[in-house]
């Protein structure tokens, strides 16, 4: 629990606790900087949510400059384009590899 209050929020891209990664996806809705996307590498590595398909390139980069690919999971927190839509352009960065996903129901009458 220290660790967690010791951290500071940041906006930058990078390693922001020991195995936490804050990968900014850039511009979204005329705002820079406002969404991101998170990794976390232990034993195995774990990509929450893909951001959207113009963003997808961008964060090929950002897993690769972080060393974060081959991933193991994606998790995707709901069913919003920004959350998921880069994910079958990210995977095809990995070919061959088995990637679990784990995602919600689908919410009838929502969206």
């Amino acid at each position: 629990m220290d660790k967690i209050r010791r951290m500071k929020h940041t906006f930058e891209s990078g390693k922001i606790h020991d195995y936490t990664y804050l990968i900014d996806i850039g511009i979204m809705i005329d705002w820079p900087r406002v969404t991101s996307i998170y990794a976390v590498k232990s034993e195995k590595t774990v990509l929450f949510d893909g951001g959207t398909s113009f963003g997808a390139q961008g964060i090929i980069r950002s897993l690769k400059e972080f060393d974060l690919l081959p991933l193991d999971y994606v998790v995707i927190s709901h069913s919003h384009l920004d959350h998921f839509q880069a994910i079958p352009t990210i995977l095809r960065e990995m070919p061959g590899r088995n990637v679990d996903r784990l995602q919600p129901k689908r919410e009838s009458g929502r969206h």
